[in-house]
């Protein structure tokens, strides 16, 4: 009977153990594991393994993307193992491969359709790195493509910001002829008429890993040194302070923009932007829609797929980068909702203190100017 090692002493390791009881461990191997044992099984460190990841198949068991490639590149480097001969994650396991594809909000659409049990039966999500964060010579690096049932992708451009070779129509030439592909939308840097405030994205702060606040507000920027911050706020609350033709304007070239895009997209959501934007916040800037948006998305690609919809999903949350909606804005576009606090779910604030607009003004100026 075929052994397995088992690489990662994490709780993945125990749920995985848990849901497969047919399973026969070798051993566990873990660089960071000083203990002898875990679960009465032994545990290697991989530098004293080789004869272990050589003589048994290994699943490797981390919750963390980054985790599994760094594993995935030493087995492959150092021993020339081959990925899924020798060696896979635990999601993959006797599972369908399905990819999901696109920048962050591949992650929060991944981490809602595997809430789905009628989804996480028959597929595993292979952990490919979402697009901000992989390197395009590692993260393509793998059979999963040649291996995929199903792929799920944001229909990525040739001129897209990252570089032709991240574009959909590359990866799709890698596919099984069965592979299941569905486009879906892809929002991407679009809604821009809902934060005129904004500078263009040629005025951006350059991008830091930890920055609380990516997008430049001309507004404040123009006033910081000659206002207080409650005469700032007073004029973000301004309802003529942005012109309403302006802002009515770019809103009708945004959804003319995702009607043409749609051709290009399985799923269409014209229509359903237009009938929501009233009575529901879509976006918490111009690159991150909020769960309603991805609920959509996740409940049209299990249609697709012949699967029943989620009522009730806990969806990644992309509100780090939160912005605050102009008054101008809410009367332009006769929004029916109002956003009073922010980044609720958030650790990208200075402090613990609940973001309000006078919250968000002043840690704006201490983080672009005093810092």
């Amino acid at each position: 009977m075929l052994k397995y090692n088992i690489y990662g002493t994490s709780k993945t390791a125990v749920q995985f153990l848990l849901e497969h009881p047919e399973i026969e461990v070798n051993c566990f191997i873990d660089a960071k594991n000083n203990s002898k044992s875990f679960l009465n099984y032994e545990v290697f460190n991989p530098e004293m393994a080789e004869k272990q990841l050589r003589d048994n198949y290994t699943l490797i068991a981390t919750g963390s993307v980054d985790s599994y490639w760094q594993i995935k590149n030493y087995l492959e480097t150092v021993l020339n193992l081959i990925e899924f001969e020798h060696f896979e994650h635990v999601d993959t396991y006797n599972k369908k491969i399905s990819i999901i594809y696109g920048n962050c909000h591949s992650s929060a659409v991944k981490s809602a359709l595997i809430q789905s049990a009628e989804f996480n039966n028959i597929y595993g999500c292979y952990p490919l790195k979402p697009i901000c964060q992989m390197n395009s010579k590692e993260s393509f690096n793998t059979k999963a493509f040649e291996r995929c049932s199903l792929f799920i992708h944001q229909a990525i451009r040739k001129n897209n910001n990252y570089g032709e070779e991240y574009a959909s129509e590359n990866l799709l030439k890698r596919l099984p002829v069965d592979c299941i592909v569905i486009a879906m939308p892809n929002l991407y840097r679009m809604p821009l008429f809902m934060f005129p405030q904004m500078e263009s994205y040629e005025n951006q702060i350059c991008y830091e890993g930890y920055n609380f606040f990516p997008y430049r507000d001309k507004f404040i920027d123009s006033n910081y040194n000659v206002k207080q911050i409650d005469q700032i706020c007073k004029m973000i609350e301004e309802e003529s302070l942005i012109s309403h033709s302006e802002i009515r304007s770019n809103y009708e070239m945004f959804i003319e923009k995702v009607k043409s895009r749609e051709k290009e997209w399985d799923i269409s959501i014209s229509n359903y932007l237009i009938k929501e934007m009233p009575n529901s916040q879509l976006f918490y800037d111009p690159n991150h829609p909020t769960e309603k948006v991805i609920g959509y998305i996740v409940d049209n690609i299990l249609n697709k797929l012949g699967f029943n919809s989620m009522k009730n999903y806990i969806s990644d949350c992309m509100d780090s980068s939160e912005l605050p909606i102009y008054q101008s804005v809410n009367v332009a576009l006769k929004l029916n909702w109002k956003k009073s606090i922010i980044r609720k779910y958030s650790k990208f604030k200075l402090n613990n203190n609940i973001m309000d607009v006078y919250e968000y003004v002043s840690q704006y100026i201490k983080w672009n100017y005093y810092r």
